[in-house]
Order: C-alpha cells, then structure tokens, then sequence
C-alpha cells in the first residue's frame, strides 16, 4: 500500500465573478484564504457580496499573506464594508519570531502583500473613502486602487488628497464616473504638487468642468511623474486639455529616459 502524498496547494488565480456568491459563499471563501498559501489573485466581481461578505474577507486579508489581488467590482459592500477592507490593509502582516542577544521577542512585522484592490461600483461613497484613504497613510504595499462610480464626492477626494501626500507606493488610482466637483479637483491638484509616485490618475466622467483644469495643468508643471491622466471634463479638446496632454507626454518622455539610463 502506497503511502499518500501530502497535499500540495497548487491553484494562483481564481475567478468566480458572476456566480450570486453572496455574503453566506464569500465567507466560506475567507475561510479558506486564512489557510491557503499559494493563491494571488481572486476575483469576486458581480457576485451580490455585502458589507458583511467584506468584513469576512478583511478578516482573512489580517492573516493571509499571498494574495496580491482582489477584485470586488460590481458588488455592494458599501461604506461600511469598506472600513472593513480599511482596516485589513493596515493590519495584513505576517508575525514572527525575532531572536535577539537579549530575549525572544514576538514582534508584528507589516510584511504586506495585497498590491491590487478593485472596489469599482459598490456604494463606497465618501464615509466608506475616508477609511480607505487614512489606510493609505499606512498602507505599504498597494499599488493599485479602482474607486470607479462609487458615489465619492469632494469631500472624499479631500481625503484621498491627504493620503497622495504621504503614501509612497501607490501608482494608480482610479476615481471615474465619480461627483467630484472643482474643490475635489484643486485638493487633489495640491498632491499631485508632492507626491511623486503615482504614474496613472483617471478623473473620466466626474461633475466639474473645464474649468477646474487649470488646477491639474498648474500641478503639473511641478509634477514630473504622472505619465497617464484622464482628465475628465468636458468631451471637446480645450486649450487647457492640450496643455495637460502635452504636459503628460513630456512626464512619459522623461520616464522612458530615465528607464533607459538605468
């Protein structure tokens, strides 16, 4: 009689978008994510999951420590939910033990993997953004954030402009479709003023209008990484617009020079 062969995880991605998963299924899900050391990427799109369905997965995201990226668009995890996936991206770490000279110490090491998080259409609005932007503050891995058609307006743009100020890893954000209105725009024109890691912005389909471009032109005088922009506003070429792309060509020039010298 053979001996059995121990079992070897072997799945990375999973897609299981579309299938009414529901909060009662996402659970399960989580479970399983607290256990599971090899999967990267899952993708829950369009699958009736609510504030409670994220709340499971916020837990699992606490100790999981592969996962690189989660696709919730299209669901309807709202505010609430997404204080929980919040507060998952400030505590996903990996403890361990540390031998000092002096005595064993159990210390928390924010050893963060989740670098992808797609909250398109799912009623986060501006309380729900407020969390996820004080998680960016703290947040160290994160690359990526889709907050397309989520009800935020100036005021939740307000709090994601102080989180551009002081995160450092995140590279693309995504607000189209959104309310965001001229305040929102000159807020985030200001961090767009500091913050030199992010490369990808898009603003399509907000409520301001022409008007507030000049904000983001003016920022972009003093910004030299952004090298993607949709700017938004109305459909017609302005002259503002043409000064913006013009500006973001000279950001993507730049960036190819740079990768070529090193």
């Amino acid at each position: 009689m053979h001996a059995s062969k121990p079992f070897k995880q072997t799945l990375t991605s999973l897609d299981v978008g579309w299938n009414r998963i529901g909060d009662e299924g996402t659970k399960y899900l989580a479970e399983a994510l607290t256990k599971n050391t090899v999967l990267t990427s899952l993708d829950l799109h369009q699958n009736s999951i609510r504030d409670e369905g994220a709340k499971h997965l916020a837990v699992a995201l606490t100790t999981n420590t592969t996962l690189a990226s989660l696709d919730l668009r299209w669901n309807a995890i709202g505010s609430e939910g997404g204080k929980y996936l919040a507060e998952s991206l400030i505590k996903n770490a990996v403890t361990t033990i540390l031998l000092t000279s002096i005595s064993l110490l159990d210390r928390t090491l924010f050893e963060q993997t989740l670098t992808s998080l797609n909250l398109c259409n799912n009623g986060i609005r501006d309380e729900g953004t407020k969390h996820l932007a004080e998680a960016l503050t703290r947040n160290m891995a994160l690359t990526s954030l889709r907050l397309y058609e989520n009800y935020i307006h100036d005021e939740g743009a307000k709090y994601l402009a102080v989180a551009l100020t002081k995160n450092t890893t995140l590279t693309s954000l995504d607000l189209g479709y959104n309310q965001i209105d001229i305040e929102g725009v000159k807020h985030l024109s200001q961090a767009l003023t500091k913050n030199t890691t992010l490369t990808s912005l898009n603003l399509h389909m907000n409520k301001f209008r022409d008007e507030a471009l000049e904000y983001l032109s003016a920022a972009l005088r003093m910004n030299n990484t952004l090298t993607s922009l949709d700017p938004g506003g109305s459909v017609f070429v302005t002259r503002v617009k043409t000064i913006i792309y013009e500006q973001i060509d000279e950001n993507q020039q730049r960036a190819k020079f740079e990768s070529r010298r090193t």
